[in-house]
């Protein structure tokens, strides 16, 4: 609970600008007295009126702070000790959905993992990579977290006129340093913070910077906290744990570019069928190998004409064919002893996803229901 200081002539309210904690005097503004705050009268609760003075908070683990003429930087950096026992959590996370998009055929499953890993691995690199920097120049604070953007943690400002105390507290399993503004309404300034002697620590500084008085708030963090006196130095590691945080996800985005670049196909040319077949003209511009339907060869489909499919096949009885699929009408087979001018050209290619062989070549004919050429690569 906050109390107003009175003077001991007029009663009138003394605000905190006209209050020397150190000396514990205040001055009215408007008689001009000096009261001593050691004997200032009590409120109706019997609490005592008078600022607190509490054991200074020395520099915290993880935190640095830089002090100038009318400015003061705190900068706090997210790495800690648990991060790099996540990183190679993430890290084989990674590697192991890098693997699925070699072994798996790409389905909903494998996506929805990957974004989850991604996901993880970014909030992981934030912790790498970010600092939060308090700053306190002249009458304003800003709070700035970067310079990855995350959800947990918020930029925010204040001005000194707009702040009636400030106040460490708890921040769910973490700490914060609030603000209660002279409007009634809290605003959580610096959060989170991993250890109430940072939250205490960054109370304390502003408190000084922006020349408030420090008076007890009901719910904030008891002045018994230990504090813990180190050197605020840099994490170690930091850099070197940035690179691998940063790795995973060009492990991963590399493997699936690799996968996607030797999953890709090419096909070009066209067929023209006439006769018994219909006169229709086939542009085929993909390809799958025909080990999905249990024959050695190529699938051939377009998508001006999706209800068309030529099928090359390498029968190890019967030799060559292509085979014509069309709505509404039985297979057509069109063999070398149908069309002597019927050449199939097909080979294993170099590439092997998920015991699938891809498959290239070529297919040339001039027979009375269909002619022409086409040439395919890499189709899976």
């Amino acid at each position: 609970m906050v109390h107003d200081v009175r003077c001991s002539s007029c009663q009138a309210v003394i605000g905190p600008a006209n209050i020397d904690l150190q000396r514990e005097i205040a001055t009215c503004t408007r008689c001009g007295r000096l009261t001593d705050l050691r004997g200032a009268p009590a409120t109706a609760q019997g609490a005592p009126a008078a600022p607190r003075a509490r054991r200074p908070v020395q520099l915290p683990f993880g935190m640095s702070m830089t002090t100038m003429p009318n400015r003061l930087v705190i900068r706090r950096r997210w790495l800690r000790r648990k991060h790099w026992f996540l990183l190679c959590i993430i890290g084989a996370a990674g590697a192991y959905v890098a693997y699925l998009w070699t072994a798996l055929e790409p389905n909903a499953w494998l996506i929805l993992g990957t974004i989850f890993v991604l996901s993880w691995n970014y909030n992981l690199a934030a912790m790498f990579v970010n600092s939060t920097v308090i700053t306190a120049a002249g009458d304003d604070v800003s709070v700035q977290h970067g310079p990855l953007p995350t959800p947990f943690a918020r930029n925010a400002s204040a001005t000194k006129s707009q702040i009636e105390q400030l106040y460490s507290a708890t921040f769910g399993a973490a700490f914060a340093v609030q603000a209660k503004l002279k409007s009634g309404e809290p605003l959580r300034l610096v959060a989170p913070l991993v250890a109430a002697e940072q939250a205490m620590f960054v109370e304390q500084s502003l408190e000084r910077a922006l020349g408030l008085v420090d008076f007890a708030v009901e719910g904030e963090l008891g002045s018994d906290a230990v504090a813990v006196v180190v050197d605020g130095k840099q994490p170690a590691g930091a850099r070197s744990g940035v690179a691998l945080a940063l790795a995973i996800p060009l492990l991963i985005a590399g493997t699936v570019g690799l996968f996607l670049l030797a999953a890709s196909s090419e096909v070009s040319g066209r067929l023209q069928a006439a006769g018994g077949l219909g006169t229709w003209s086939f542009d085929p511009d993909e390809c799958n190998s025909g080990q999905h339907e249990g024959f050695g060869g190529v699938i051939l489909k377009s998508s001006k004409n999706p209800e068309q499919v030529v099928r090359v096949v390498r029968d190890p009885v019967r030799g060559n064919l292509v085979v014509v699929a069309s709505p509404g009408k039985p297979n057509h087979v069109i063999t070398v002893e149908t069309c002597p001018q019927l050449v199939v050209n097909v080979r294993r290619g170099n590439t092997n996803i998920n015991d699938i062989w891809t498959q290239d070549g070529n297919l040339a004919l001039e027979c009375n229901e269909l002619s022409g050429k086409v040439t395919f690569e890499g189709c899976h």
